[in-house]
């Protein structure tokens, strides 16, 4: 997955670019406030509370972790097709920061093979200006039994759970995540040739600079599905992938943070050709 993580390294960079960008347009205003408002100890001082009521409101949220399904593996008459539960051919994960996350923070993404399960965990902390990406990935392989150009579709229902905050006091912060399908084609010698799926569902995107804002949610299934050409020529990869991505400004007298969690379960992966 070497020509994928490259592709998502470049996303990473050029977000990190962008938010600069916004950052040199937007800074001699932000500047100019920050300054005005830095002078008065009310305004500080008010600062101050909002970070401790945000703090503490944080430490009692707590990531929805929903509900593990079971589904039996089994093939089906018709267009040949069938179902595939864990465990799974091949569990991934990818990660990249820039900028000081605190230790306990920066990302932690994980998938479990055995289990269906996977998450991804984002945390900038407040002390230091980060930038956070994780992407974590359950699949199957497939091979066309058919010898000419067939219609394929695969899909799969997980169960989601996730929970984001931004805390802010005059400081830009951003989250975001998603839940999707990702699908590529291979040579038989191994190498990659064709990216057919790349699904990316938003489950929430955010972003705040004046106030701190939050969310959660779940879902006992979210449907997924997808459909492309294959042919003998090539074997494939299968993913229902999940991840995010978090920025925050880090902290003096103004300050912002980003975190996030999301748990995904994968109870199976259906596929159908012809």
């Amino acid at each position: 997955m070497a020509d994928l993580e490259k592709t998502l390294a470049q996303r990473f960079q050029e977000l990190n670019e962008q938010r600069a960008r916004l950052a040199r347009a937007n800074g001699p205003l932000w500047d100019k406030l920050r300054g005005l408002l830095r002078k008065d100890p009310t305004w500080a001082a008010s600062v101050r509370r909002k970070r401790r009521a945000s703090r503490k409101s944080r430490l009692a949220r707590r990531v929805s972790v929903p509900k593990a399904l079971q589904q039996k593996e089994r093939v089906f008459l018709g267009s040949l097709g069938g179902t595939r539960v864990a465990p799974f051919d091949y569990p991934w994960t990818w990660k990249a920061q820039s900028g000081s996350p605190p230790p306990g923070g920066g990302v932690d993404v994980s998938a479990f093979a055995n289990s269906g399960w996977m998450f991804v965990g984002l945390d900038t902390g407040w002390k230091n200006a980060s930038s956070l990406s994780g992407r974590a990935a359950l699949g199957i392989f497939f091979q066309s039994p058919s010898e000419c150009l067939s219609k394929f579709s695969f899909w799969a229902n997980p169960q989601v759970g996730f929970i984001w905050e931004e805390e802010c006091g005059l400081d830009s912060v951003h989250t975001d995540g998603f839940i999707g399908l990702f699908a590529a084609s291979y040579d038989w010698a191994g190498n990659f040739t064709e990216t057919l799926v790349d699904q990316m569902i938003s489950l929430w995107s955010d972003d705040s600079w004046w106030t701190s804002n939050s969310g959660s949610g779940d879902s006992s299934g979210f449907p997924l599905s997808a459909n492309f050409l294959v042919d003998a020529d090539h074997w494939y990869a299968l993913w229902v992938w999940c991840g995010g991505h978090a920025s925050g400004d880090g902290s003096d007298t103004f300050w912002s943070q980003a975190l996030s969690g999301l748990h995904v379960h994968v109870p199976s992966i259906s596929w159908q050709v012809g």
